[in-house]
């Protein structure tokens, strides 16, 4: 299901086969970022990290944990 969406990009919950069906987020842009370059190396407890990041079906991907949703 798709958890958001913003002007560059759409988050949609998924679930990970090669990780045993764990959720993640999946989020899908039609141009690369610099996002996963600057979250990769990161690990603080207030930023999500990620699990990979690849082209995909001509758009770009980029797995994150799934940490649960809630809104403002």
């Amino acid at each position: 299901r798709e958890l958001g969406r913003g002007a560059f990009a759409r988050a949609y919950l998924a679930r990970d086969p090669h990780a045993g069906g764990r959720r993640v987020v999946l989020k899908l842009s039609p141009a690369p970022s610099g996002e996963a370059r600057t979250l990769g190396p990161m690990a603080h407890p207030h930023v999500v990290g990620v699990h990979w990041a690849r082209p995909a079906g001509g758009l770009h991907a980029i797995c994150m944990p799934f940490v649960g949703s809630a809104t403002l």
